[in-house]
């Protein structure tokens, strides 16, 4: 089960150089067995939006939740306590100690482009290394 970080989605809708290989990942993985943070997934809309993108991202929200079986991980309020001590511990913005917690809390591993995640938690993994 994986939890997959906004840049994956963002490299992909926006055709960027990993694109296709990202592509391939999505295309071997059920969507069952993909998540995504609240967090993320607000963060994925509102950079979709910043970039004119509605129609892709329309599109993508359809994809995911309409017709695949993707399911949004969040965190209780009370939660944020060890999001803010992964922040400090860590040198981590906000975004990444929120998915680093999420991926605690429900057991996935994370799929990022972030290097600084991937030296954290041996649970992250580049898409690259899950392809077949």
């Amino acid at each position: 089960m994986y939890l997959v970080d906004t840049n994956i989605w963002i490299e992909r809708l926006l055709n960027q150089r990993r694109s296709e290989e990202i592509a391939e990942f999505l295309a071997q993985t059920y969507t069952r067995e993909l998540f995504i943070s609240d967090i993320s997934l607000h963060s994925l809309v509102f950079l979709m939006l910043r970039f004119d993108k509605k129609n892709e991202l329309i599109t993508l929200l359809n994809d995911l939740f309409n017709n695949g079986k993707i399911t949004v991980v969040s965190l209780n309020p009370e939660e944020i306590n060890q999001v803010i001590t992964g922040m400090e511990g860590h040198n981590l913005e906000y975004e990444d100690a929120y998915l680093l917690e999420c991926a605690r809390k429900y057991d996935l591993i994370i799929v990022t482009l972030n290097e600084n995640l991937k030296k954290l938690d041996s649970k992250t993994l580049d898409p690259k290394e899950i392809i077949y």
